[in-house]
C-alpha cells in the first residue's frame, strides 16, 4: 500500500529533522502499511475453506436466482426476503455466475478488504494536522494497522458477509463529502448502502443534519441530495414491496427484539459489554474520545468529521438496537468499525496533544506504545477466536463441518424431503432440500410474524408453534446433540420414538461437526 500522499507522510517530523529523516520515517510508515495488507491477504487464505452459515443463506437465494426460479429460498417457494444484504447478494450475482457464490465472495471479500484499508489510508491522510506536529503523521497509518487486525472486520468480510461492500460504500461517502460536502453522488452511493444493509439508511440523513447545522453546504443543496437520496430508498422500497410483499426483510420480524433488550443494550455499551460492538469502540469512555476525534477531523475537513460522526452513530445504534449476536463478536458493527478507527485514534491522539502535564518529547513514544498495545490485542484475540472454532458458536461460524453432512442429505434423503432445523444455509445450499426454520423463521414469513408478536422465537415442542409445524409437517428434523436430547425430554420419548406436535420421529443418526458436537438426524416413522 503507497502512503496517501508523501507530503502528508513527512508532516510528523518537524522540519529541523531534514529530509533524510522524513524519507526514513515515509519507508518505515510504508512498510507497517504493506505488513498490514499481507496479514489480511494471509488470513483471508487461512480461512478459505469457511463461510458463515448465514452467508450460505444468501448463497441459496443466490443459487435459486441465477437457476432462474427467482430470488427465493428454493425452488416452487413463496418470495420471502430471508436476508438483510439483498445488495450485497445482487453484487455478487454476476461474478457468482461464472465461479460460484462461495468463489465469488471470498474473492470479493478479498478485493474490498484492500479497498477498504487504502480508503481509510487516503481519508487519515486528509486529516493530518500539521499544526500538531507531534502525533500528526500516525493518523493515517494506525487506523489501517488496526483494521487490519481486527478479528471482526476481517472474518465477516471473508467468510461471505456483506461486511467489506458496506464498509467500502461508507467510507467511499466519507471521502465524497470531504472532496465536496454537497456531492451528487452522496444520496446514490447512501441508497446503495440502505440495500446492503438497511439500516445504514441512517448515515446520510445524520451526516446532512450535521452540515446543515454547521453549513457546510448551501442549505438548497443539502435538501435536495435529502429528496434524492428519499426518492431512492422510496423506490428501492417499492421494488421490495412489490416482489416480497414486505417493505423491510423478513428478518427484521424474526429478529425484532423487545424495548427491554434494546435498554440492556445501551447499557452494556456505556460498560463495554455489547457484543455487537467490535473492539476498540467499547464503553462510556470511548464516547469523549470519539468527541475528541471528531474535533480533530472537523479542523481538516469539516464534511470529513461529519461523514465520520454519522458512520460511527449509526453503527452504534444499530449494535445497541439489535438482539446479542450468537456470533459472540461484534458483526454488526463491523462494516462501520473503519470510519469509527479513524475517529477514535484521532480522538487518542488529540487528546494526547492537549494533556498539559506530558512533555512534548513523551508524546509520540506514548501513542506508539498504545497504538502497539492496540494491535496486539487484536492480534491475540484472533490467536482465541481461531483456537476456537471446533466449539459452538465456531463451528457454526467457520461452515466447513456441516458440508459433509449436507452433502449425504443431499445422496441419501429423498428429493421431495422437508427438514426441520435451526441451521439453515449450508444445509439448504448442499442438501437441495427444502429447509424448515421453525426457531427463527428467517425464511418463514408465518414464523417471523409469530416471533415479532410473542417477542422471542420457539422451541420445537412449543405448543404455540403446533399449526405452523403441522402445516409444514417436516419429514426429518437435523439439530445438535444438545438440542435434539431436549427436544426427546420435552416430548417425554426415547431416541427410538418422540413425538412433535402429533408427528412421530426416531433419531437415524448423527455427524460430527465440531470437538465436542454432532448434529442429530431423525426421521419420520409414519410417512404420510
Amino acid at each position: 500500500m503507497s502512503l496517501p500522499d508523501s507530503s502528508l507522510a513527512g508532516a510528523d517530523v518537524p522540519t529541523a529533522a531534514g529530509p533524510d529523516r522524513r524519507i526514513a520515517v515515509s519507508r518505515t510508515q510504508s512498510g507497517l502499511a504493506g505488513a498490514a495488507v499481507a496479514f489480511a491477504v494471509a488470513f483471508a487464505w487461512l480461512i478459505r475453506d469457511h463461510q458463515m452459515d448465514d452467508a450460505y443463506i444468501g448463497f441459496q437465494y443466490l443459487k435459486s436466482l441465477l437457476a432462474g426460479h427467482g430470488f427465493v429460498f428454493f425452488p416452487g417457494a413463496p418470495a420471502v426476503e430471508g436476508v438483510t444484504n439483498i445488495g450485497w447478494q445482487l453484487v455478487l450475482a454476476p461474478l457468482a455466475l461464472l465461479v460460484g457464490a462461495e468463489a465469488a465472495a471470498k474473492l470479493l471479500g478479498l478485493a474490498l478488504v484492500l479497498v477498504a484499508l487504502r480508503l481509510v489510508a487516503v481519508i487519515g491522510g486528509t486529516v493530518v494536522d500539521r499544526a500538531r506536529p507531534v502525533s500528526g503523521g500516525s493518523l493515517w497509518l494506525v487506523p489501517v494497522l488496526l483494521l487490519a487486525s481486527s478479528f471482526d472486520f476481517l472474518y465477516f468480510a471473508f467468510a461471505g458477509m456483506e461486511t467489506g461492500l458496506l464498509a467500502v460504500l461508507l467510507l467511499a461517502m466519507a471521502v465524497r463529502a470531504g472532496l465536496r460536502p454537497d456531492c451528487p453522488s452522496l444520496p446514490a452511493l447512501g441508497a446503495a448502502a440502505f440495500l446492503t444493509h438497511p439500516e445504514a439508511v441512517l448515515v446520510f440523513p445524520l451526516y446532512a443534519a450535521l452540515a446543515l447545522a454547521g453549513r457546510l453546504a448551501g442549505r438548497r443543496r443539502l435538501l435536495g441530495a435529502l429528496a434524492a437520496m428519499a426518492g431512492l430508498v422510496l423506490a428501492i422500497t417499492g421494488l421490495r414491496y412489490g416482489y416480497f410483499g414486505d417493505v423491510v426483510p423478513n428478518t427484521f420480524h424474526a429478529k425484532s427484539g423487545s424495548l427491554f433488550l434494546k435498554i440492556d443494550g445501551g447499557f452494556r455499551f456505556l460498560l463495554a459489554r455489547n457484543v455487537n460492538i467490535a473492539f476498540p469502540i467499547l464503553g462510556a469512555v470511548v464516547l469523549p474520545i470519539l468527541a475528541f476525534g471528531y474535533l480533530r477531523v472537523r479542523r481538516a475537513s469539516p464534511a470529513t468529521a461529519a461523514m465520520l460522526v454519522a458512520i460511527t452513530a449509526t453503527g452504534i445504534a444499530f449494535g445497541v438496537y439489535s438482539p446479542p449476536d450468537w456470533t459472540g463478536f461484534g458483526r454488526y458493527f463491523a462494516p462501520y468499525l473503519p470510519g469509527a478507527l479513524i475517529l477514535f485514534w484521532c480522538g487518542l491522539a488529540e487528546a494526547v496533544d492537549a494533556a498539559g502535564g506530558l512533555a512534548a518529547r513523551w508524546k509520540r513514544p506514548a501513542l506508539t506504545v498504545t497504538a502497539a498495545t492496540l494491535v496486539a490485542a487484536q492480534l491475540y484475540g484472533i490467536v482465541i477466536a481461531m483456537a476456537r472454532m471446533d466449539a459452538y458458536p465456531g463451528y457454526v461460524l467457520a461452515g466447513h463441518t456441516l458440508v459433509a453432512p449436507a452433502r449425504w442429505i443431499r445422496d441419501t434423503l429423498p428429493a421431495d424431503a422437508t427438514i426441520a432445523t435451526r441451521r439453515i444455509g449450508a444445509l439448504a445450499y448442499h442438501s437441495e432440500r427444502a429447509v424448515f426454520d421453525y426457531v427463527h423463521g428467517l425464511t418463514e414469513r408465518a414464523v417471523a410474524a409469530a416471533i415479532a408478536e410473542r417477542g422471542g422465537g420457539f422451541d420445537a415442542t412449543d405448543p404455540d408453534l403446533a399449526a405452523l409445524w403441522r402445516a409444514r409437517a417436516p419429514d426429518y428434523i437435523l439439530e445438535d446433540d444438545d438440542v435434539m436430547a431436549d427436544i426427546i425430554a420435552a416430548a417425554g420419548g426415547a431416541p427410538e420414538r418422540f413425538t412433535v406436535h402429533g408427528i412421530a420421529y426416531g433419531v437415524l443418526r448423527d455427524f460430527p461437526i465440531g470437538a465436542d458436537a454432532r448434529w442429530v438426524l431423525a426421521g419420520r416413522l409414519e410417512l404420510p
